[in-house]
């Protein structure tokens, strides 16, 4: 690819070492951006990863702690009469 722009500059009347170094620092600056796009692309794709994983351990935690909260005794009076001894 960048052979066959080297040829469309030379013949468009560029110097043949100005198009080559044109196209190399040209392919550079494509590559660079291209790996910074790649880069934000994984960072964004690891934090909101990691921000789901986190929501989720979240909500389990509440469900947990919910749960154990249910299954405490509770202080209040039960509603159920005591039995009495029928020789008292």
């Amino acid at each position: 690819m960048t052979h066959t722009f080297v040829k469309h500059l030379t013949r468009a009347g560029m110097d043949e070492q100005q198009a080559d170094t044109l196209v190399e620092c040209q392919a550079q600056l494509i590559n660079d951006s291209l790996a910074t796009a790649f880069s934000c692309t994984v960072v964004s794709t690891v934090t909101r990863f990691r921000s789901r994983s986190f929501a989720a351990f979240e909500a389990n935690a509440a469900s947990m702690a919910a749960l154990n909260n249910d299954s405490t005794p509770s202080q209040s009076k039960s509603p159920v009469a005591p039995v009495r001894d029928r020789d008292q």
